[in-house]
């Protein structure tokens, strides 16, 4: 339910779990990729064909943006004994966006080095392709008073929500509560129209639904949860 000063919404007292995402954005560059694969027998056309797609848009990314490689470690304990991997693994440093037309497949046959027939496939693809951002390591809580030291996970009946946003990076915020029936978009604030997020600034503090603190330059939108049950569990 919502009134001209507050939403009003159905919550359950009990836990609440969030789910951040922090949208980037970030140019798209037009680009053609191309590859040349072996038709190994154990795949069929289709399989071939969709292989060789995916190495012809990470050839285009590469080619573009470059590759790193990512060092990863594992450890296992197996009857008392401890058994350390480290490893790297190849990834490209951006990310396909859009797929323009259809694309474009050749056919050849050739001799390997001991004389057998071997049939290779050739790729080219055109699309847009953007640097990856990296993940950003937000801080997020939801807090029962506008002070970040007011954290927690539990509402009571009638009680105001606000949430605290800090990003290392600039971003898009969007945020939305799931309470199994109705998704409530939070922010943007309504007064904001129908802008799909607002835009934060890296390492600024945010504490969002109190009309004490500025953020966006619009009357903030209050959130008062109330209930008329025992317990339940939301999503922010």
């Amino acid at each position: 339910m919502v009134n001209t000063a507050n939403f009003k919404i159905l919550l359950l007292v009990g836990s609440l779990s969030i789910f951040f995402v922090l949208n980037g954005y970030a140019q798209t560059k037009t680009v053609t990729g191309k590859c040349q694969i072996r038709v190994e027998p154990y795949l069929s056309q289709i399989e071939t064909e969709e292989k060789a797609i995916e190495q012809a848009k990470i050839n285009a990314i590469k080619d573009v943006f470059g590759e790193y490689v990512e060092q990863e470690s594992k450890m296992g304990i197996e009857a008392g004994k401890v058994d350390f991997h480290s490893y790297g693994q190849t990834k490209v440093k951006g990310e396909w966006v859009q797929t323009i037309g259809e694309p474009e497949f050749s056919y050849d046959w050739r001799k390997n080095e001991k004389g057998k027939p071997e049939t290779w496939i050739t790729c080219k693809i055109k699309g847009k392709i953007r640097k990856a951002i990296p993940k950003a390591d937000v801080q997020v809580k939801m807090l029962s008073c506008p002070l970040k030291n007011c954290s927690t996970d539990e509402f009571e009946d009638e009680q105001n929500m606000f949430l605290y946003v800090k990003s290392p990076v600039d971003g898009y915020l969007s945020v939305f509560l799931d309470d199994g029936t109705t998704v409530y978009r939070l922010l943007p604030y309504r007064r904001m129209g129908t802008q799909e997020s607002v835009k934060i600034e890296g390492d600024k503090t945010y504490i969002l639904f109190s009309r004490e603190i500025e953020n966006f330059g619009v009357l903030a939108d209050r959130i008062e949860l109330f209930t008329n049950k025992d317990e339940e569990r939301n999503t922010l």
